[in-house]
């Protein structure tokens, strides 16, 4: 009891800083999802500048609906940690989810571009909505992920401390170091073999469009 006792102001004292490491790898996963994401779109889209743009507004739409939302109902959360590690699995999870969701829709896609192909506004308009039903749940979760755990690590008696500022920072360096990592750019291949078979299926073949 003694032992656990004296070992319990050094754990305390480590949480922020650990957490703060574990927000780090959360933002560098953030933008490895955001570039695996334009990644698959531009596949299924065929226009990968339209891709990288649909992607780039959904991801900063969802954080900011996220992190507006979390923040007015933080106060009323009973365990903000248990918030914060349950935003972060489903993250994951959803995240997961995205490539196979792409293959599904992809039939759809098809139908929409060869029913809406010639106008441009409206079709823009569809992909936007498209691709925001597939990506909002999980960017509105990372948005949602600092507010919960800026306020767990507030300052209060008998519990870490940690300014939210440099929660961000942590963030912001982790996702520096997500878009240098080697991972997206490697994977090309894989991400080229699932969605390439999305495209054919959404895409109709030259010889039925001329038809």
């Amino acid at each position: 009891m003694t032992t656990a006792t004296a070992e319990a102001p050094r754990v305390q004292r480590w949480l922020g800083p650990g957490l703060a490491a574990v927000f780090a790898l959360s933002g560098s996963a953030g933008l490895i999802h955001e570039v695996v994401w334009g990644r698959l779109l531009g596949h299924l889209f065929g226009v990968s500048t339209l891709a990288i743009a649909t992607v780039l507004a959904v991801y900063m739409g969802g954080l900011a609906i996220g992190s507006y939302a979390m923040g007015r109902r933080v106060a009323r959360l009973p365990d903000t940690r248990r918030a914060y590690a349950l935003l972060e699995i489903g993250i994951g999870l959803s995240a997961l989810l995205v490539p196979f969701l792409l293959d599904l829709v992809a039939p759809l896609y098809g139908w929409l571009w060869r029913r809406y192909v010639l106008s441009f506004t409206l079709f823009t308009v569809l992909q936007f909505a498209m691709a925001s039903a597939i990506l909002l749940p999980p960017t509105i979760m990372m948005g949602a992920t600092l507010p919960a755990l800026a306020d767990y690590l507030a300052e209060r008696p008998g519990r870490p401390s940690l300014a939210p500022q440099w929660l961000y920072t942590a963030n912001l360096v982790g996702a520096v170091l997500g878009v240098l990592a080697p991972g997206p750019t490697t994977s090309g291949s894989s991400c080229s073999s699932r969605s390439s078979s999305s495209r054919r299926r959404a895409r109709p073949s030259t010889a039925a469009t001329a038809s």
